[in-house]
Parts: structure tokens; C-alpha cells; sequence
């Protein structure tokens, strides 16, 4: 049998379907028709539709699929996402949004989320709202959630508008992201901040009052030694005093330097400005540890250049702690030999003058490393007790800076 061309398949789906508007249907659809080409496209026909309704399944199948898995990332992301009409109420949420309020989805749908708020964080949430409305600053901000049965808990508030439906009605979408850890750790941190700042507070009124208690007696010491100096003593006890006078002014100075800390932490510690001759300081400075230098037979030289101005304006004391504290650890690790106090004048300008001091010992030195560190906050080089106090090479610091 001859298969009928293109066209006549054509013609004939078309003259089937205006005969099969008739009232005879099938009957004059067959009328006059081979039997056998309409059987042909009859199973044609058919065997499309199965493949259509097949594929029809599969597309509905993958659509379902992807549905769900898009409900499945929108219910349970880690952010709370609300979707508002134009009146701030709900009218749709995800799971995970739902629990941040501790509500049940048909609790919240046509509900303000601004009910959900406490009274502190409404008001700033609707001038966000209307921000977000007329698509102006979307700047996100915190706010406290009114959970139920479970008291307070702070979210991060982002939104944006957008059109929907056939009208183009704007709606809301709002992500509530959940920072109450963040904001409980916050509180940690301002709590331990607040404690170590009154610790160091503590701290430093202790300091203050101690130094100042422990220097009335001390004055009463050196008061007492100057007194005694006056009178008629054995050359055994003018020594012996001297010596307690000497100790007793070592110790004020290191009264001097406790409250000096306590200053310094307190931010009050400034800098002097008097007049005082240099010359009496350093040999002041260099009497100091003279017990101490004699008692392990070292030489003390103090080598001050004859340029150097008599007198300057400055802070002496300042100048006295930082002499003192090194020439106090020269003594200290120089088991045998000199320590030498020199100072020179390195540069000058009109009234101002820029001084070298140095100190050099024959003890066991220090390293570069040591005195990049030598001005900053108090730090042991070596705690070790057994390091060694004896070495050939020599150490030496300068401490330099501006004095009229």
C-alpha cells in the first residue's frame, strides 16, 4: 500500500477535524476514506500523545524536585526571611524565621512583624520600613526580637522592596539574621574590659598611696641622719651615717618612681621644666651607687665633656630615674672591674643642645636586641638565676634628648 504524502496527512487532520464537528461524527469522517491510512495515523497520533504525556510527567517530575528543594533552602536557612505587604504585615516566612519569633507559620501570616518587636526596636523598625518603601538608605540595623517563652533575642534587620503582582504592589522581603551570640560576647568583652580597667585603677590608687604613706617615715629618716650630722660623732659613725643617708635617698627616689607609675597610668605624668646644673646631678647619681660599687670594689669614672653647658632647663628627676636605673644594673651584673658615666654634647641649635649620656662596664653587656628594648615597658633580659654575671665584653646604652 502507497504511505500518503506530507500534505495529505496535512489535509487529512484538518478534514478530520471539521468532520468530527458534525453531528454524524465518526460515521462521515470515514465516509469514503481508505480505512487503512486512518488506522495508520490514528496510531501515529496516539503514540504522539503517549510521548507527549511522558514527557509532560517527566518536566512536572523535575519541577516538583526543584520546588521542593528550593522550599527545603528557603525554610531551613540560617536566616529568617519574611516577606511583607505594604501595611508591614506578614504574608509569608520560612521555618527558620518562624523559630527565631517561637511561633508556628499560621501564627504569623497576616500579622505585623513590628508586633513581634519589643517596644524599643518598633519604632526604629517602621522608619526602616518606610526607608525601604521609597527605596532609600536600606542601611541594616539591630534589633530586639520579643520571643515567646524565651524572653529576648537580638537580630540584624536587612530588607528590600520589590514589586509584585498584577497591580505592581510593592512588598517587603526582610532577613532576620540572629546575633545574639555575637551580642552576648560583646557583653563578655565590655564586662572584662570593665573589670581590668577597674583592676588598674586599683592598681594605681594603691600605688599613689603607698608610695605617699612610705614617704612620710622616710622623711623622717633622712630628717633624723641631717640632724645627726650636726652633732659630734666618731669618724666610724659619720661614715655609717653618711652610708644611710645615701641609701635613704636611693630609696625616695624609688618611691618617686612607684608614683611616677601610677601617674603614668593615670595619664597625669608631664614632663618639667626648671632649672638645675648638670654637673651636681651627675656626681649626685654617680654617690648613689657608690656603696653598692664599693662593697664589690669596682671604679666609678665619670667622664663629662668640657663643652657641656653648667646649667639647663628640663626635668631633672626624670633625667635622675633613667641614670640611675642604668647605672644600677651596671653595678648590678659588673662582678669585677669599672663602670664610666660619660656624657658630651652631639648637636646644637640656638638655645637648644641634644646630650649623649652613656654608660660602659666591664660586666656581662648587652645585646643589640636588649637595647632596642632598653626604653620601653619594664621587662627582665634574663630571668634565669644562675645566668653569668662575668664576660669579657663590654655594654653600653646612650640616652639622648633635648634639653635649653
Amino acid at each position: 500500500m502507497k504511505k500518503p504524502h506530507h500534505h495529505e496527512s496535512a489535509n487529512l487532520r484538518r478534514e478530520a477535524g471539521e468532520r468530527l464537528a458534525f453531528p454524524d461524527g465518526v460515521a462521515t469522517l470515514f465516509e469514503g476514506q481508505d480505512p487503512g491510512i486512518l488506522i495508520h495515523e490514528l496510531r501515529v497520533h496516539q503514540a504522539e500523545l503517549l510521548m507527549q504525556n511522558v514527557e509532560l510527567r517527566r518536566v512536572e517530575q523535575v519541577a516538583d524536585d526543584e520546588r521542593r528543594r528550593y522550599q527545603d533552602l528557603y525554610d531551613f536557612a540560617p536566616v529568617g526571611y519574611f516577606t511583607l505587604d505594604e501595611r508591614g504585615a506578614i504574608s509569608e516566612a520560612n521555618l527558620t524565621g518562624a523559630s527565631l519569633l517561637g511561633r508556628e507559620l499560621n501564627e504569623l501570616i497576616g500579622h505585623p512583624l513590628v508586633r513581634f518587636l519589643s517596644p524599643g526596636s518598633g519604632r526604629e523598625f517602621e522608619l526602616f520600613r518606610r526607608r525601604v518603601f521609597l527605596g532609600k538608605d536600606r542601611a541594616p540595623f539591630e534589633a530586639l526580637l520579643t520571643v515567646a517563652g524565651a524572653g529576648e533575642r537580638w537580630v540584624l534587620i536587612e530588607g528590600m522592596a520589590y514589586a509584585s503582582g498584577a497591580e505592581g504592589r510593592k512588598s517587603y522581603r526582610i532577613a532576620l539574621f540572629d546575633i545574639t551570640a555575637r551580642k552576648r560576647h560583646e557583653r563578655e568583652l565590655m564586662a572584662a574590659r570593665d573589670a581590668a580597667e577597674a583592676a588598674n585603677q586599683a592598681k594605681g590608687e594603691f600605688l599613689a598611696n603607698m608610695s605617699h604613706e612610705l614617704r612620710t617615715p622616710l622623711n623622717a629618716v633622712i630628717g633624723l641622719g641631717y640632724l645627726a650630722h650636726q652633732t659630734s660623732l666618731y669618724p666610724r659613725q659619720q661614715d655609717y651615717l653618711t652610708k644611710i643617708d645615701t641609701a635613704a635617698d636611693h630609696l625616695l627616689h624609688l618611691l618617686n618612681d612607684i608614683l611616677d607609675l601610677s601617674k603614668i597610668e593615670a595619664g597625669k605624668l608631664h614632663l618639667e621644666e626648671v632649672d638645675f646644673a648638670l654637673r651636681p646631678l651627675l656626681e649626685y647619681q654617680m654617690s648613689l651607687i657608690g656603696v653598692e660599687a664599693t662593697a664589690k670594689r669596682l671604679l666609678l669614672l665619670l667622664s663629662a665633656d668640657p663643652r657641656l653647658p653648667k646649667w639647663l632647663v628640663g626635668d631633672p628627676l626624670r633625667l635622675e630615674q633613667i641614670l640611675l636605673n642604668l647605672l644600677g644594673n651596671a653595678v648590678r651584673f659588673t662582678p669585677q672591674g669599672e663602670i664610666e658615666l660619660a656624657v658630651r654634647p652631639i648637636a646644637a641649635e640656638g638655645e637648644q643642645v641634644t646630650l649623649e649620656f652613656s654608660v660602659r662596664d666591664t660586666g656581662i653587656g648587652m645585646t643589640v636586641d636588649q637595647l632596642e628594648e632598653i626604653f620601653n615597658n619594664f621587662s627582665q633580659a634574663d630571668s634565669s638565676i644562675t645566668r653569668p654575671l662575668e664576660g669579657p665584653d663590654w655594654g653600653s646604652v646612650s640616652a639622648n634628648g633635648w634639653w635649653r
